[in-house]
């Protein structure tokens, strides 16, 4: 998951492994294992990673999302786990969570959009309108 996670930050921003590596003081190779989860970065490389794309290591590690929201429900540790939701559900929760911030905030004003206006339609009005977006 934390390769992936590096991956992803990388690619958001448009880096080549090379370009990262050398921005991190890093060797190209390094960075392929950690996006490979063959090898992790030790704490002082997380570090690093995390203030230069300024994320969290929580969210790094996969314990919050990018806005911090914890992954955890507060004290009891009790976690959201893929078997708890429905298929779908946990398919469009693993798409939005690869998402950029950018992005996340335009899905998230789309679907407020789309419920606000959809509230007092008819369900056969709210369903021909979405399937014009598709």
């Amino acid at each position: 998951m934390l390769g992936e996670i590096i991956k992803t930050l990388r690619k958001q921003n448009n880096l080549s492994q090379s370009d990262f590596a050398t921005a991190m003081g890093y060797s190209r190779p390094l960075i392929a294992n950690w996006e490979r989860n063959e090898r992790d970065p030790d704490t002082q490389a997380l570090l690093k990673i995390a203030n230069y794309f300024n994320v969290s290591l929580d969210y790094l590690l996969g314990r919050e999302d990018y806005y911090g929201n914890p992954y955890y429900k507060n004290s009891n540790l009790s976690k959201s786990t893929p078997n708890s939701l429905p298929n779908d559900e946990q398919l469009l929760l693993d798409y939005y969570r690869r998402l950029a911030p950018k992005n996340k905030t335009m899905l998230f004003n789309l679907m407020k959009n789309i419920f606000e206006e959809a509230r007092d339609l008819p369900t056969e009005q709210v369903s021909s309108w979405i399937g014009t977006v598709n």
